[in-house]
């Protein structure tokens, strides 16, 4: 089973994969799997003992996302052998999809061309047409310099000289780009004056970042608001369920609301 969540605002995927075959990007005219991190049993299998565990992904504008069953592997090649092959190869279906430029009828056609289907096949194709989290800044910004220069500062830890080449108060926070609205709100942390409210706000138009779901929750449990601290905590938990800080929080969180 492959069972997915997209955003359609932002482009942001959240998706499970039991065992299913992995889906297929095509972007630019190049075709890759979708990234997984995680891969869950088949359902009904209690071998497994992991707990939940969500994978994402941050579509781009134009993406189109395929997802097909094993039939789409399954097929018995066109080779000049005396025995019949079944195919075994997985990034067969990349190159079905790049030839089929994304689009299901000809990305068939492809697959009937390399050989004979001997399973069902199903074929799901999702296009996404939005503008993407905008949290990347490109070069050619004005912006750009002295977004670098807070990078390097932020990476010496030098949190006060972030916020002076930043130069920009919380008034003017949701005029700026996601990339500076991320390290404000990362330096701010670091301060001790994560501003809540635009932090879940950024949250919401760059639902990708999930360390500032982090920040969010261990601010919320100092405003002892415990049941919200839970839900961004567990959200964490979902996405890097090794994440020993958030692990330490919720542990702390769940002890509470038990005790």
């Amino acid at each position: 089973m492959f069972l997915c969540l997209i955003d359609e605002e932002t482009g942001f995927v959240y998706f499970l994969n039991c065992e299913h075959p992995r889906p297929a990007i095509y972007r630019n005219k190049q075709t890759f799997f979708l990234p997984h991190k995680y891969v869950c049993a088949k359902l009904g299998l209690t071998v497994s003992k992991k707990a939940l565990q969500i994978n994402t992904f941050q579509l781009e504008k134009s993406d189109i996302l395929l997802i097909g069953s094993d039939g789409r592997d399954d097929i018995l090649l066109h080779e000049k052998k005396p025995e019949e092959v079944i195919n075994e190869d997985e990034n067969l279906f990349l190159l079905t999809a790049l030839e089929g430029k994304g689009e299901l009828g000809a990305i068939l056609n492809s697959i009937k061309k390399k050989g004979e289907l001997i399973d069902d096949l199903s074929l799901v194709r999702v296009e996404y047409l939005g503008e993407g989290s905008g949290i990347h800044l490109p070069p050619t910004s004005p912006e750009h310099p002295s977004y670098s220069k807070a990078l390097n500062l932020y990476l010496r830890k030098n949190w006060t000289g972030v916020l002076e080449c930043l130069n920009f108060t919380e008034r003017d926070f949701f005029t700026k780009n996601l990339a500076l609205q991320k390290i404000f709100l990362y330096t701010k942390y670091k301060l001790g004056e994560l501003p809540l409210a635009k932090a879940i706000l950024y949250s919401e138009q760059n639902p990708s970042d999930s360390l500032i779901l982090l920040y969010i929750a261990m601010a919320l449990s100092e405003k002892s608001d415990l049941e919200k601290a839970m839900e961004y905590s567990e959200r964490v938990r979902l996405r890097m369920p090794n994440q020993k800080q958030n692990n330490e929080l919720f542990t702390r969180l769940e002890s509470s609301r038990l005790s």
